[in-house]
């Protein structure tokens, strides 16, 4: 046999286990369905619980007397899609003519459990808010959860008086 016959009879050898492997091939298949939204998503959720069902809107200090400290405690839990820097404004509050004064002070217990950790290993402040900096406080991932400890200290107050305010945590992404 010369070359060119086995170089031709080697092409369709070739050719055939092809289209026979091509034959008996067979496909299938599933279905997956997909969707994507923005991936830019800066959120904080405020809970009193450190499961985080139950939303936290309000808090009744009830009847408060001076020169005392309260406390409530907070779960922050990062709702978004991007790491934020938690902080909060200082509430230096001040009622009837200067005459009734609190401050609020905040404090992160943060540990190397959940944050559900009866024992915290520390208890730091947390940083205040700097409106013209954005990478400054503690750095809270997304779907992380951290306890937060707000303390209210009365300085001096008028008797039978009732206050509100506003209160606020803040996330910023930088």
């Amino acid at each position: 046999m010369n070359r060119k016959t086995v170089g031709i009879l080697s092409i369709a050898l070739v050719a055939m286990l092809t289209m026979t492997y091509a034959v008996s091939m067979t496909w299938t298949s599933s279905k997956i369905s997909m969707t994507a939204g923005s991936a830019s998503i800066i959120s904080l959720g405020i809970y009193e619980d450190c499961d985080t069902t139950i939303p936290f809107c309000s808090h009744d200090w009830n009847g408060v007397v001076q020169d005392q400290v309260y406390e409530v405690t907070v779960y922050v839990r990062n709702t978004g899609t991007e790491a934020v820097y938690l902080t909060y404004l200082p509430t230096d509050l001040s009622f009837d003519h200067d005459q009734t004064r609190m401050t609020t002070r905040v404090y992160i217990i943060e540990g190397p459990a959940t944050p559900c950790q009866l024992n915290p290993v520390d208890r730091i402040p947390l940083p205040e808010k700097i409106p013209t900096y954005c990478d400054q406080g503690f750095l809270l991932t997304p779907g992380k959860v951290v306890k937060l400890d707000i303390e209210l200290f009365v300085h001096s107050l008028v008797a039978g008086g009732t206050w509100a305010w506003d209160f606020f945590i803040y996330g910023c992404a930088p």
